[in-house]
Parts: C-alpha cells; structure tokens; sequence
C-alpha cells in the first residue's frame, strides 16, 4: 500500500482535507446528471411495482421503458414494447408528488415520438460501434436547452434478489430535434463489462483505470447504489475518487491524486478492486 487513508465528515458536499485528498471541483455537473439518472430509473421502477400490484397475474412486466420529465417536474414513463413487437402490455403513466394519476389529457404524443425515434438511433448507431448484444443496455433521454436529444446507453441490472449491477462500456450521443440524426458522441467502449454483486459489502472498487476522468456511468453507478454500499471508490489513470454515504443521507467525496512509481500508478491494496 503506498497511499494513506483519509478523513470524511458527514457534512454535504464537504470533507477534511488532509496532505493527499483534496474535494474535486469538477463534479457537479456529472453529479446533477447521476441524480437526474436515478430519478429517471426509479420512476421506471415505480412503474413496474404498480404493474405487478395491480395485475398479480400478468405473465410479464414490459423490460424497455422511456421516461419523460415535464416542466410541472412530474414524470411520466411508457414502454417501448407493443403486441405488435411481442410485448405483453402497453401503458403510460404519469408520476407526480401524489402518486400515480391519469395522463390523458396530456399532450405528450410528440415528445414521446421524438424520443422513441432517438433511442432506435442511438441503438443503431451503438451497435455499428461493436457494442456487446449480449449486454441489455439501459437509454436514459432527455431534451436538452437548444432542442436537441441526448440519449445515454448504459449497462442494466439483472433482476431478482442476487442479482449484479453492471458497469463498463457507455455511449453518450447528442441528436437532433426530431432524434434521427446524429449531431455529436461521446463514446467509453471498454472491453470488459463489469458485474457487482449488491448487499454483498461495506464498499465497492469501480475499475476506471483506462479513463482520464470519472465517468457519467462511474458517477451513476455510485448514485444509484448508494444504498448497498457504505463506500464507493471509482479509479482512474491518475487518481482515485472516494465517495461516502452516511445513515441520515448526507454524503460527501474528495479525489486524491496517485503515487507514480516508474510506469505505473499505485494506490491502495490491488486486491481491494471490485
């Protein structure tokens, strides 16, 4: 081991700083956008426990959802899945502070179009990339400030109580207005899928250590798990980013940059890497 502990406080945002660890200032956005994600994913979850309350017998809950955040910042959420496609249910629900209620009357066909046209392409485009179709990739979309689309692909979660969280490869894409055509990428095409077991630890190694920086999918991944793990570590070429979580929901994280021996970075015991 050639780098020291660290010291974390409970406050938000805010940690101790010592010779090493120092709070990164770069985060917020990837922060803002990791949050916004959950929300996204747990509105689909949402979704899907009403699904399975409400209709005990239904045979199958539809995989592929879309969400859609209105300016009320309800959401509403639909599946992608039709008789047609060999789904086994179609529905739309909007989710707001109250619950599940009726989206008729909401004019919601036009985005929900352009979205679904986006997702088709952002796939298309993926997979002409050599993304793995063996991977169930998860498209998080929304409509960004000048009109156009951007659709995030990112690995999913097995179901079921034992099941793994993936991490690895993400393709980010900005699209146009009308979703069918690509105005810019941004694309993580690793070679290996990574597969964390949850409710299994205390803390979690994200293996990052072909990228610059912390990535969205890294960002996310500590996010939306941060109920199963007391402690996230996310490496990368140079540096290792901490993030704690305490009981009342604060957390915090600092970045430290790593001891560079010869040709190599080394920080903490290897055998710690999830």
């Amino acid at each position: 081991m050639t780098c020291g502990f660290f010291l974390l406080s409970s406050l938000l945002f805010q940690g101790y700083r010592t010779s090493n660890w120092a709070e990164p200032d770069s985060f917020s956005d990837q922060w803002e956008l990791a949050t916004w994600m959950d929300s996204y994913q747990s509105t689909i979850d949402q979704a899907k426990q009403y699904l399975k309350a409400t209709y005990p017998n239904l045979q199958c809950i539809p995989r592929e959802w879309v969400c859609v955040q209105l300016a009320t910042s309800s959401w509403y959420t639909y599946t992608l899945e039709t008789k047609e496609s060999g789904g086994c249910i179609q529905t739309i629900y909007l989710i707001d502070s109250t619950g599940l209620t009726d989206p008729q009357d909401l004019e919601i066909t036009p985005e929900r179009d352009d979205f679904t046209t986006a997702i088709q392409t952002a796939t298309d485009i993926m997979f002409t990339q050599n993304a793995d179709p063996r991977i169930h990739f998860v498209p998080f979309v929304r409509r960004n400030e000048d009109n156009t689309i951007s659709v995030w692909m990112l690995p999913g979660q097995d179901d079921g109580e034992d099941s793994l969280a993936y991490y690895g490869p993400e393709y980010h894409y900005v699209l146009n207005a009308a979703g069918n055509h690509m105005v810019d990428q941004e694309v993580i095409n690793q070679d290996l899928v990574w597969g964390v077991p949850l409710n299994r630890g205390q803390e979690i190694w994200l293996n990052y250590q072909d990228e610059e920086e912390v990535t969205t999918g890294a960002m996310y991944f500590a996010w939306r798990y941060r109920n199963h793990f007391k402690r996230v570590y996310i490496e990368t070429k140079k540096h290792i980013t901490a993030i704690q979580y305490y009981p009342d929901g604060t957390y915090n994280f600092s970045q430290m940059t790593k001891k560079h021996r010869g040709d190599k970075y080394t920080c903490f015991d290897p055998t710690r890497r999830g």
